[in-house]
């Protein structure tokens, strides 16, 4: 009894930890540096500064966190084995897809970049990646308070930037010495850059395994974005910022529940038997009856905090704050269920749920904006997010059916 309540502590105890870490980091994001770029460049700016970031986030986020999950995963039948490599040799590959689709990218969405600014951004977009990816070794290791650390570090570096910005510096300097100081912090900390760079014989099953989560993780990090990418082409950069704004209290929940998804993931990954099928129907509906409280908060909270932090857009996002919150908060809670499909289901099921998803949103999406405009977008991927929840339900109930039978 001792032991297994010690167990529960400290998964209590981590779960705090990293859900401490990114509330600090989301504090700074968006309470303070996307705030200030709005008032200092202007809402029509800013927009361009979204689409632009999102581009960043998608790219390096989907890379890092790719390989980062994959490792854990693997983590056990490599122990097992014992044996080492592999993910050097996949981090290399991964770095020029970066640098190449980033460049590529920029160049063909964003309008008025130098050379310059590309160089940048594409630095920023590498840093993203290695910081998504390096702090696999202390989710191995269950680490969380060095998670917490470097959160503090990257958290402070956002900072920086935001003062070197204020002082004329370029916008992009705000992300950049961010990632430059978290950077330095996991360099030195972790191992993992400096592993053998060498294949083994798994390589094959490895490099197929992660070029599935990566297609997965690709659609599941446009989707994060594509109300930028859909939004700034079609009813311009303003209604980007407007969205934005709107989903900022509801979308702040994510941050919450993503880290908790991963604190999930990292004790599954050490677990060798799989949870039972009750216990993830009581996770799915609790996140249900979670999202309904935290909706009726968003709702009132946003009243509150846009009119101090987004003044001039707040009237335009009334139209859309209860629609808007809840698809955001329905996209949250998936991240919990869909940490228990990746541990115990086919890596091909989560890609399959992720296209089906994105599928769903575009349709919906982008049928409804251009009959009802933003209001419009908003019931589209309202019905995307319901859609996606019950799809991850299906998949981890059907997989954990199985695990109980075998």
């Amino acid at each position: 009894m001792l032991n297994i309540s010690s167990k529960y502590k400290k998964f209590f105890k981590d779960l705090f930890i990293n859900i401490f870490g990114s509330g600090i980091m989301v504090i700074i994001l968006q309470i303070l540096v996307y705030p200030f770029l709005n008032n200092k460049e202007g809402p029509d700016f800013f927009g361009e500064i979204l689409l632009i970031m999102g581009i960043v986030n998608i790219i390096g986020v989907a890379i890092g966190s790719s390989l980062n999950n994959i490792r854990l995963k693997l983590y056990t039948e490599y122990s097992k084995k014992n044996i080492e490599g592999d993910f050097s040799i996949l981090l290399i590959y991964s770095t020029f897809i970066n640098i190449i689709l980033t460049v590529v990218l920029l160049n063909y969405m964003a309008e008025n970049l130098s050379n310059i600014d590309i160089f940048i951004l594409t630095s920023i977009t590498v840093l993203t990646m290695l910081r998504s990816y390096l702090t696999v070794e202390f989710r191995i290791k269950l680490q969380y308070l060095k998670i917490l650390t470097y959160q503090l570090f990257y958290s402070f570096g956002l900072g920086v930037g935001l003062i070197l910005v204020s002082f004329s510096f370029n916008w992009q300097f705000a992300f950049l010495i961010g990632e430059i100081v978290a950077f330095i912090y996991l360099f030195r900390t972790t191992k993992v850059l400096r592993e053998p760079l060498k294949s083994t014989s798994n390589f094959k099953k490895t490099t197929n395994n992660y070029s599935l989560l990566l297609l997965s993780n690709s659609f599941n990090n446009i989707l994060q974005y594509i109300d930028r990418i859909i939004i700034f082409p079609i009813l311009g950069a303003y209604q980007v910022a407007v969205f934005f704004a709107a989903t900022l209290v509801g979308r702040m929940s994510s941050f919450v529940l993503v880290p908790i998804s991963g604190v999930v993931l990292s004790y599954l990954a050490r677990k060798s038997n799989a949870i039972t099928k009750r216990f993830f129907v009581v996770i799915s509906f609790s996140l249900i009856i979670f999202s309904i409280v935290i909706s009726i908060i968003s709702i009132y909270s946003s009243t509150l905090i846009l009119p101090l932090i987004y003044s001039d857009l707040y009237k335009d996002t009334l139209s859309i704050l209860l629609v808007a919150n809840i698809a955001a908060i329905i996209k949250a809670i998936s991240s919990i269920p869909l940490a228990i499909v990746l541990k115990y289901s086919a890596t091909y099921h989560q890609t399959l749920i992720q296209i089906s998803y994105f599928l769903v949103y575009l349709f919906f999406g982008m049928t409804f904006m251009s009959i009802w405009g933003l209001i419009g977008f908003c019931y589209g991927i309202l019905i995307a997010e319901l859609f996606k929840f019950i799809l991850i339900f299906l998949f981890g109930y059907k997989a954990l059916s199985k695990a109980e039978l075998s």
